[in-house]
């Protein structure tokens, strides 16, 4: 039997920041370094206040988003939680399928799109993975459709899977391009996303001081457009 199962993260709709979509991979804290793109404001949090700091004419932009009143939540998008691995008679890829199909019996869910996980479940089935470790891969964060970032991650599955490494190799980057830099700042994020996720030796300063880097050219290429 397949129970339905509700993960810890989710997306809202009818509230202020809804617009975004439900996202794959939210686990174990390794989606933290999504991309950072240029800045208006930054904020720190003294004690039980939070502090907002702004730049040039954001101050009136920023105080009319804070004086906001957030709307009602009224649908959340969940997904499978590590449960389903409790369930021994089928293989991942069909207990997502039947989860799926299933009928939520709590009318304001709504079930996350699955077909990224079932993508990278048959980019992956060569390697006959334990069902753990399928789904370990799952969590990780980043664009199945891109090509690239398909390859690198393949990649990076190889070098733990069959290679045994205890430490993957760092991206590089040898263009200074908008779309390299881009590109770049997303594999430093599978880069820490996959060491996190599967407890292996990374340089966390690298991680940090390279997504800054990276960050500040892309800004400054921003701003000359």
């Amino acid at each position: 039997m397949c129970t339905e199962v509700v993960s810890a993260s989710f997306s809202v709709t009818g509230a202020s920041a809804s617009e975004a979509k439900p996202e794959r991979g939210s686990a174990g804290g390794a989606a933290g370094l999504d991309r950072e793109s240029a800045s208006v404001s930054s904020s720190a949090v003294l004690g039980s206040e939070t502090v907002v700091a702004g730049v040039s004419d954001t101050h009136n932009f920023l105080s009319r988003k804070l004086e906001v009143k957030d709307e009602v939540i009224k649908e959340a998008v969940v997904g499978p939680s590590e449960a389903i691995l409790t369930i021994k008679s089928l293989p991942l890829n069909e207990k997502l399928v039947l989860w799926k199909t299933r009928e939520s019996k709590i009318n304001y869910y709504t079930k996350m799109d699955i077909s990224e996980y079932l993508l990278i479940l048959e980019k992956i089935k060569r390697y006959k993975l334990k069902e753990e470790d399928q789904w370990d891969l799952l969590k990780v964060p980043f664009d199945v459709a891109n090509e690239e970032l398909m390859d690198k991650f393949l990649e990076y599955v190889d070098e733990i899977f069959v290679g045994k490494v205890d430490e993957i190799t760092k991206p590089q980057c040898f263009t200074g391009n908008l779309d390299d830099l881009e590109m770049y700042y997303r594999k430093i994020n599978m880069y820490y996303s996959f060491s996190k996720i599967f407890n292996l030796k990374f340089d966390v300063n690298w991680v940090y001081n390279e997504r800054l880097k990276v960050s500040e050219d892309i800004n400054e290429i921003l701003i000359k457009i």
